[in-house]
């Protein structure tokens, strides 16, 4: 089990079938809403392995925030989502009855304000003065 900064359980495993608060809070963060479509109401978490079908863990690694019509969608046509470890980018997978050479399909990618502080070009500049060179 992996814990968050106040030892609140961030990845659970197979111990839990539903995702905690706390995960759904850190899906909101990195998510900024519904993978998919962008919506930020009506909100669920998913497993991308599904708990059931796949036995996916109950883990931040293996969950996306997807709104209820995306998330009905998802599992009405059975379509795939790979999260990427590294930059968290997510990525759907439509079912061959849909796209028969099942082309991944970017989801949404939210810049969350303090992200676009830390990549911004006026907040990356020296302060050294121009005679340091």
């Amino acid at each position: 089990m992996v814990m968050g900064a106040s030892s609140l359980p961030l990845d659970v495993g197979r111990a839990r079938r539903y995702f905690t608060r706390t995960q759904v809070l850190g899906l909101w963060e990195r998510d900024g809403g519904c993978a998919s479509c962008g919506q930020t109401t009506f909100l669920e978490a998913h497993h991308n392995q599904w708990w059931d079908r796949d036995h996916g863990p109950t883990d931040l690694t293996n969950g996306v925030l997807l709104c209820s019509r995306c998330h009905h969608r998802v599992h009405a046509d059975h379509w795939e989502i790979h999260t990427d470890p590294v930059s968290h980018a997510v990525a759907f997978i439509p079912p061959a009855h849909i796209d028969p050479d099942r082309t991944p399909r970017p989801g949404v990618h939210r810049h969350h304000p303090r992200e676009h502080h830390r990549e911004h070009p006026r907040h990356n500049q020296t302060t050294e003065s121009p005679d340091a060179a």
